[in-house]
């Protein structure tokens, strides 16, 4: 293999995964090395969510309480709603025009969540974060 060959001469190719190739500009194997994604996450330690200050980016870890898709009340526009807890508390994720995220998820679960910690009536909540599944509640916290 040389990083000047194509891409399409080492691997078998679906006509959508070439297209998606090309779309992103990518032809030969050195295009693939120096591709980098367009998105990091920052790797944060994870906190109480007691301690979670409305206005911060921060990563909690905790189990699933709920898991539903409600209908948002004047617009009426889906939103998916999932409630973690941890030995501190409960904090909601709220995804708006995403009923799906409620139904990838179900009670029980051990999830990481991060966000933008905001507040609505009195209650601190997590807008669109990112969540994934974890194996255990382990890891570091911060207070």
């Amino acid at each position: 293999m040389n990083p000047s060959d194509f891409i399409i001469s080492h691997f078998r190719l679906s006509n959508p995964q070439k297209i998606a190739l090309k779309k992103l500009g990518l032809f030969k194997l050195e295009d693939l090395l120096r591709h980098f994604p367009s998105k990091y996450s920052e790797v944060m330690p994870t906190k109480q969510i007691a301690s979670l200050i409305i206005g911060e980016t921060a990563s909690i870890a905790g189990r699933i309480i709920s898991a539903e898709t409600k209908k948002a009340f004047v617009k009426k526009i889906p939103i998916a709603e999932v409630v973690i807890a941890d030995d501190s508390g409960e904090i909601m994720c709220v995804w708006y025009s995403q009923a799906y995220m409620a139904k990838m998820y179900h009670a029980g679960q051990i999830v990481r969540a991060s966000g933008k910690v905001a507040e609505r009536k009195g209650r601190k909540y997590f807008a669109n974060p990112e969540i994934e599944i974890a194996e255990n509640l382990g890891g570091t916290h911060d207070s």
